[in-house]
């Protein structure tokens, strides 16, 4: 069944290639365009996806930028399809998280950097979305570099469609409360949420030199950064 997944995704992203000359495009594909709207697209590129699954959803895209490219995906089954999909890719199976907080990537260098965390917690309740790579994911960046980060601006809506289960939002409610405060845990406006990642950033010994938030539908989309370090 999950090869079957695998094999419709690959045919979608097919298709979304062809779809490129009309128009068409994928969220990270977006982004990569107005990357370089703002001239802000890093110069010998060195990618890092963290969580990538087979790596037909946008790493394929992070790809066609990168003049090295790291992967990672817990998953050994999604993790083998990736290496035949993304052959330009330097695909690794683990746990990215601990990857990022144990110094386990291979390189220290990373200019472009996509996080597509999933939402909510995983992972027994031990990670939630994004929260627990910082402040080590910056220990293995340039001292400038692009941050692309999953983020979920309004979880009272994603619920009111997905029906997530009482403990498992009282459990995401709760990390949210301790990584943005509690006035902003369920949703606020996006320029809030800009605010509150500069601070992070600025207390971090990083600055924010650009930043611009892409939708994907109307609570979930993509926060990027450039950052540039601090000294």
């Amino acid at each position: 069944m999950r090869t079957k997944q695998v094999y419709k995704d690959y045919f979608i992203r097919k298709f979304s290639n062809f779809c490129r000359r009309y128009r068409l495009r994928t969220p990270v594909r977006n982004i990569i365009i107005t990357l370089h709207a703002y001239d802000i697209i890093p110069k010998n590129a060195i990618g890092l996806d963290l969580f990538g699954r087979h790596g037909l959803w946008h790493t394929w895209d992070l790809a066609e930028i990168c003049e090295h490219i790291e992967m990672w995906e817990i998953d050994p089954f999604y993790a083998n399809h990736a290496k035949k999909f993304i052959p330009k890719a330097n695909v690794q199976t683990g746990d990215s998280i601990d990857a990022v907080k144990n110094s386990k990537l291979l390189r220290n260098d990373y200019n472009i950097i996509l996080v597509d965390n999933p939402n909510g917690p995983f992972a027994d309740d031990q990670y939630c979305e994004h929260f627990d790579l910082f402040p080590e994911l910056l220990n293995h960046l340039a001292a400038k570099a692009v941050l692309i980060i999953n983020l979920t601006n309004d979880i009272n809506a994603m619920n009111a469609r997905d029906h997530y289960p009482n403990e498992f939002m009282d459990k995401w409610l709760e990390r949210r409360e301790e990584f943005y405060g509690k006035e902003m845990s369920k949703g606020e406006s996006i320029v809030d949420y800009m605010n509150i990642y500069k601070q992070k950033f600025n207390e971090w010994n990083w600055k924010v030199n650009e930043c611009f938030f892409s939708a994907r539908h109307e609570f979930v989309g993509y926060l990027v950064l450039e950052i540039e370090k601090s000294y």
